[in-house]
C-alpha cells in the first residue's frame, strides 16, 4: 500500500498501480488494520502518548510494510494516509510535499517537509520501541 484516501463512497487504497476500494472510510479501515495484527487503534494511541509523550498526529507503526503518517487530523475528510514504508523519496513542492514511491507513483501532499520528517522520526521513536519490547 502506498496511500489512502477518502472518496464520497468510501476508501481508496493506491498500491502497486492498482486501486482498491473499501466501503468504509479510511479511519475505520486503519482502526480494522490494528485490529489484524491484534491491537486496537485507540490503545495505540493511548500508549504512544503515554510512553513517548506524544500529543496529536501520531503516526502508525503496524510492521515493517505498514507504517502510515496521517497529513492532516485523522477526521478530516480530506486526510491522506501515506505508507512510509513505500516511499522511495520526497521534496517540496509548491507550498507542500510530493512524495514518490517505489513502484513510481507519485503523491502531492499538503503537509509541510519539516512537519513530515517530524513524522518519520515519530515512527522511527515508535518503532524502536516496539522492537526493544519484542527482544526483552
Amino acid at each position: 500500500m502506498n496511500y489512502m484516501i477518502n472518496t464520497s463512497n468510501g476508501c481508496q487504497i493506491y498500491q502497486k498501480n492498482q486501486i482498491i476500494k473499501k466501503n468504509m472510510n479510511t479511519l475505520t479501515y486503519v482502526k480494522k488494520l490494528c485490529l489484524n495484527h491484534l491491537f486496537t487503534y485507540q490503545g495505540y494511541i493511548d500508549a504512544c502518548r503515554k510512553v513517548l509523550n506524544l500529543k496529536y498526529k501520531i503516526p502508525l507503526y503496524i510492521t515493517d510494510h505498514i507504517q502510515l503518517i496521517p497529513i492532516k487530523s485523522i477526521r478530516d475528510y480530506d486526510n491522506v494516509w501515506i505508507n512510509y514504508a513505500y516511499v522511495m523519496s520526497y521534496r517540496d513542492y509548491e507550498g507542500g510535499l510530493i512524495v514518490f514511491f517505489y513502484d513510481g507513483t507519485q503523491i502531492v501532499a499538503n503537509i509541510s517537509i519539516k512537519t513530515f520528517r517530524t513524522q518519520i522520526e515519530r515512527l522511527n521513536a515508535i518503532r524502536d520501541v516496539k522492537v526493544k519490547h519484542f527482544h526483552c
